[in-house]
């Protein structure tokens, strides 16, 4: 069904439609922990590029000079939260 799709909304909603559906038939604690360990996944990147041309992004606001630091203070906490749980995963995966 992905290869298929035409636009990034059409990609971005079968995936949507197809971790739903996985995620019914499996135990998701294990799901997470396989794809963690299974490492980068070749091909995604091109897969990616294909349809990423055809995002609009959001129309900026007209003052957002407050919110850099904030904005940035966000993307730190996520890139943070992020390695933190793949490194648990990884980490209780092996025991």
């Amino acid at each position: 069904r992905v290869m298929t799709v035409t636009s990034a909304d059409e990609f971005y909603s079968i995936m949507g439609v197809l971790t739903r559906e996985m995620l019914e038939f499996t135990d998701t604690n294990n799901l997470i922990k396989t794809i963690v360990n299974m490492g980068p996944l070749h091909g995604v990147t091109d897969l990616r590029e294909k349809h990423r041309y055809n995002i609009t992004p959001w129309a900026r606001r007209l003052s957002d000079d407050e919110d850099t630091d904030t904005e940035e203070e966000e993307k730190l906490a996520v890139a943070a939260a992020v390695f933190g749980v793949q490194h648990k995963l990884k980490k209780g995966y092996k025991k």
